[in-house]
């Protein structure tokens, strides 16, 4: 599919790094953890990965008040669940979702005034599902 494939490339784009923990479970090497860095180009950078591009479109509001939650009370110990799951977008699928019926935030480190603030997101217990027709329609790109 080509759309999928522009998906990808777009995603993608500003992929600096990735890691992967492989274990010997199998001949062809099983893939444990894949962890990617990703490099923002320029400020104002649409290719750049971002959670809200990953989410659903209806979940952003309720998304971004628990990480607001979890950096207001929030320490390297402390983590924020979420009571209902996370829907995440499949990259290269735009329509298709991963359902996280168990999901945190935590601090990767603690807050250093000036600095970025940096969050550990752990998603677990996914559901693959599909998107009820009409939702790709919605407007994500507004900053609301």
């Amino acid at each position: 599919r080509k759309s999928g494939h522009k998906e990808l490339t777009r995603y993608y784009s500003n992929l600096q790094e990735a890691t992967l923990l492989l274990t010997s479970h199998s001949a062809s090497w099983d893939v444990a953890e894949v962890h990617l860095k990703f490099q923002r180009q320029k400020s104002l950078d649409p290719t750049m990965p971002t959670l809200r591009n990953f989410t659903k479109p209806t979940d952003w509001e309720r998304i971004s008040g628990r990480l607001q939650h979890a950096i207001e009370t929030g320490s390297t110990k402390e983590k924020t669940g979420f009571k209902h799951p996370v829907w995440f977008r499949m990259p290269g699928e735009s329509s298709k979702y991963l359902s996280a019926r168990n999901v945190s935030v935590g601090h990767a480190k603690e807050v250093v005034e000036g600095n970025p603030i940096l969050l550990w997101m752990n998603l677990q217990k996914f559901d693959l599902s599909q998107v009820p027709a009409g939702l790709e329609q919605v407007d994500e790109s507004s900053d609301c």
